[in-house]
């Protein structure tokens, strides 16, 4: 069963983590991270333990918790499943034969994502020019 607040403060966490708004090694007391993100303390540690179980975090002791680095490991996993996918993806975008005006709208992501974004908004792009115009 899900519980929404929970959820909500997860996902608002992993994505400070993620966005480098947390930084790796940073010790952050956890009733003033519900403090300053206006949550109640339960939901925020739940949301942590959570965070705890996937590796962003470790809990130092009941009250604290520090944001893990990427290890050398993963970041080396990430480079792996990123040399596999980039050339197929040039490869179907070759076979497309997209036209200046699609691909224009294939760089407003690509920059979003060079950004450090988890979601890039393309409904300012004419229909179109995206690749899967639906």
């Amino acid at each position: 069963m899900s519980n929404a607040p929970v959820d909500d403060a997860y996902q608002r966490l992993k994505f400070d983590i993620m966005q480098n708004n947390l930084e790796p090694g940073t010790l952050i007391a956890e009733a003033k991270l519900a403090a300053g993100l206006g949550l109640d303390p339960a939901t925020v540690h739940d949301a942590l333990l959570r965070l705890e179980r996937d590796g962003l975090v470790e809990m130092r002791d009941p009250a604290s918790l520090r944001v893990k680095p990427i290890s050398s490991r993963d970041m080396r996993e990430i480079y792996e499943i990123l040399t596999a996918l980039e050339p197929q993806a040039a490869y179907i975008l070759a076979r497309a034969g997209l036209d200046a005006e699609r691909l224009a709208g294939l760089d407003i992501g690509c920059l979003g994502f060079e950004r450090g974004q988890d979601f890039v908004d393309f409904t300012h792009v004419p229909r179109r020019n995206r690749l899967h115009p639906q």
